[in-house]
């Protein structure tokens, strides 16, 4: 797990929070975002990022100012700001580790991989990616075990 998927995660976490929109954002960006640098990110949203920082403090680290910006920003903003972060999350998560379900099992059939009974043949790895919440009888890798 990659520190800038951490953190992505962690403030999307706390974008779901009790406070409002404003303090959510708030402590999202300055327990997440302060410590990362675009370089850290993948191409498709170094730039997002970047806007993203350079809207709430720029160059400063101080997190006086980064609460005025969010106190002063319009209602829709702060909607936008949040929407973005949760995108850029999103895309982070295309690159994380896929993890294998519960409902995933190694065989002592001989079959590689059981997913609810059904044998996925011979192909683990596109069955993960492919057959994943679709149900056994609709993917292409399943046999029955």
């Amino acid at each position: 797990m990659s520190f800038a998927w951490e953190k992505f995660d962690a403030a999307v976490h706390t974008l779901a929070g009790p406070d409002t929109e404003r303090d959510r954002l708030y402590e999202a960006y300055t327990q997440n975002f302060m410590q990362l640098r675009p370089k850290e990110l993948p191409a498709e949203i170094r730039t997002h990022f970047s806007k993203l920082t350079a809207r709430l403090s720029g160059d400063a680290k101080d997190t006086e100012k980064i609460r005025d910006l969010i106190s002063s920003a319009k209602d829709a903003e702060i909607r936008w700001m949040i929407n973005l972060i949760l995108q850029m999350h999103a895309v982070l998560t295309q690159y994380q580790p896929f993890p294998i379900p519960d409902n995933f099992r190694h065989s002592r059939s001989g079959c590689p991989l059981v997913i609810s009974g059904w044998c996925v043949a011979d192909q683990p790895d596109q069955a993960l990616s492919i057959c994943v919440g679709r149900s056994p009888d609709t993917c292409p890798y399943a046999r029955q075990n």
